[in-house]
């Protein structure tokens, strides 16, 4: 079952590559950014929106993977809580 997780990960990471490559080859004329009162000159317009949209994907990637990481932390806890409420001796009263 792995495998084919790794199969399909790796096919939209290929077809997202090739994607970009062609989005990249139909927008190759150059724009003018300026950055901080800094112009940049010559750069293709296709280039500045991958670029962003990398950027983007890779910080939502991780304030996803932070989540995930506070998640499993706090269910860690919770299972230590249910191991010692289970393995506390119980008295019945008659």
């Amino acid at each position: 079952m792995r495998w084919i997780y790794r199969a399909f990960s790796l096919l939209l990471l290929l077809a997202g590559a090739g994607l970009g490559v062609w989005f990249y080859l139909d927008n190759i004329k150059t724009v003018q950014l300026t950055f901080f009162g800094h112009a940049i000159d010559n750069v293709p317009l296709a280039l500045w929106l991958l670029v962003f949209f990398v950027t983007g994907v890779v910080l939502g990637l991780s304030v996803s993977v932070l989540q995930s990481l506070r998640h499993r932390v706090r269910l860690q806890a919770l299972r230590k809580q249910l191991a010692a409420l289970q393995s506390k001796p119980t008295t019945k009263e008659a």
